[in-house]
């Protein structure tokens, strides 16, 4: 396991968006009952920037950095925010970006993409964050964990 995150997750996201999307070029299993939808995944993309936006600005808020690349540097331990509910905010807003564009690809096979998303992003991601912020801050840290869970 890496002991520091490697792929931004930006990239990892773009990754599985092209994933799905790819299924959906070479599969035949389409035509979900999404057909009309788009106010659907309107919701799933909004709802994910959203989190996305307001977790970015709790980061600048506290003046700590918000680079998932180096959580070594952060010199806060964010809890507010969108930080009550998860620890993963901007995680779970890519989560439902995907969501919404796998509901946008009208095809069942463009949800299996997403279902790895949180798989990877944890063992890539999450988990060399989290090595990170307990080194850094170990009771505040294993106190947050006690009281919100990593995803929802």
């Amino acid at each position: 396991m890496p002991s520091q995150p490697v792929i931004p997750p930006v990239v990892w996201a773009l990754l599985f968006a092209i994933a799905s999307w790819a299924i959906t070029l070479i599969s035949s299993v389409d035509q979900l009952l999404f057909r009309s939808m788009p106010i659907l995944i309107g919701l799933f993309g909004i709802a994910g920037v959203s989190i996305i936006l307001l977790s970015i600005k709790r980061f600048a808020k506290t003046g700590t950095t918000a680079n998932p690349t180096t959580p070594q540097n952060a010199s806060h331990l964010v809890t507010s925010g969108p930080y009550r509910y998860t620890r993963n905010p901007m995680y779970f807003g890519i989560l439902l970006i995907l969501i919404g564009w796998a509901i946008h690809q009208q095809n069942l096979l463009a949800f299996l993409p997403v279902a790895a998303f949180p798989v990877t992003i944890s063992r890539f991601q999450i988990i060399p964050e989290e090595l990170a912020l307990r080194e850094k801050f170990p009771h505040d840290y294993e106190a947050y964990c006690k009281r919100v869970r990593r995803w929802i």
